[in-house]
């Protein structure tokens, strides 16, 4: 009987990019920011970006509904309060802002946050390691969202903070104990004071602002006040519920990039607190130099990419001398070949002469 041996089996390995291949780790003990993906049960993964350090109170970060908006809204308000706690408390807290699903990175439906924002927000307070945060803040429909989830979930944080906030049927808020912090543009109609003044009496634990920023404003009340408030409501405004614990739970995230990531907006985003990102204009002499440094996120920038910035720059002068050479020799041979048609003139005049002399 004819015995068939088998095919040997074909092995293949399958490798992931390295998360930190074209990035850098945070040299800022404080921050240590840097970008993860979250495996929010339920939900998929969820693109957060991170800063503090897992085992301390949790503040979650939740942007507005606007196509171009993502967590990089946070970045300066989270950099700010950050620093702000560890010098205060000593503690820096662990601050993550979410791309929703369907926002930037995050792969989804964007009316995941609006459908189901209770079960949404708990599975992703859960896949960092926590059973609650100590605070939910949230812009605009992130606002909206805290809100509906703290009514339907009212343990799921122990304070709440949102700005330019939209509600509905806000006589429901009477019911959410957190201390909550608000702050409202009199000048965005789009979310209208009226209706943050509604909010004001309804709630039982509010502080409150309104402030009027003009379009042509370089800075704002968020930007320069903000995240002062969010510390004062995380340090001195006690939760209504027992003492947050820290870490509780396993955290469901792997790496996904490192200060860069963190610190950049994708194209077409708004930068932190909704302002467009300027692009900035390159001169060919010092092309290749810029589009170095442009990837370097200079705040947290090592001595080493420093002077990988002034390595390109000598390459791009090099490069603009070797230019400037080859075109001196490319005039150079231009010069030689119009002298050697002109030598050819000349030998062709001698051919004549000769060729009359002996005709005559």
């Amino acid at each position: 009987q004819k015995l068939i041996g088998c095919p040997k089996p074909r092995v293949t390995k399958e490798f992931e990019p390295d998360p930190m291949a074209n990035d850098v780790p945070d040299d800022d003990a404080v921050l240590q920011r840097c970008c993860v993906w979250l495996q929010v049960v339920g939900f998929g993964e969820v693109f957060a970006r991170i800063a503090g350090v897992s085992s301390d109170p949790l503040v979650l970060y939740v942007h507005g509904s606007g196509s171009r908006n993502s967590s990089v809204t946070w970045t300066h308000c989270i950099s700010d309060a950050a620093r702000r706690l560890q010098t205060a408390s000593g503690k820096a807290f662990y601050h993550v802002a979410i791309d929703c699903p369907g926002y930037s990175r995050s792969p989804g439906d964007r009316q995941t946050i609006r459908s189901y924002p209770s079960e949404f927000l708990a599975a992703v307070v859960r896949a960092t390691g926590h059973a609650r945060a100590a605070a939910l803040v949230g812009s605009s429909q992130g606002a909206a969202a805290i809100f509906n989830a703290v009514i339907e979930t009212p343990k799921l944080a122990e304070r709440l903070a949102v700005c330019h906030p939209v509600g509905h049927a806000v006589e429901r808020y009477k019911a959410i104990k957190q201390p909550t912090l608000l702050a409202f543009d009199i000048n965005d109609h789009g979310h209208p004071v009226s209706v943050g003044r509604r909010m004001r009496q309804v709630l039982p634990q509010p502080t409150y602002f309104e402030f009027s920023d003009g379009p042509a404003a370089s800075t704002g009340w968020l930007q320069d006040h903000f995240a002062e408030e969010l510390v004062k409501l995380l340090l001195q405004q006690p939760s209504p519920w027992p003492k947050h614990r820290g870490k509780e739970l396993p955290e469901l995230t792997r790496l996904a990039g490192g200060v860069r990531m963190w610190t950049n907006a994708m194209r077409n985003e708004y930068g932190p607190w909704y302002r467009p990102v300027m692009p900035v204009p390159l001169t060919a002499k010092t092309e290749a130099a810029d589009a170095a440094a442009e990837a370097i996120d200079l705040e947290g920038a090592t001595a080493g990419e420093t002077e990988m910035v002034a390595v390109a720059d000598e390459m791009a002068v090099g490069q603009a001398n070797v230019a400037a050479g080859e075109v001196n020799v490319a005039a150079g041979e231009v010069n030689a070949a119009a002298g050697e048609a002109e030598v050819a003139a000349g030998e062709a005049e001698v051919a004549a002469g000769e060729a009359q002399v002996a005709a005559g």
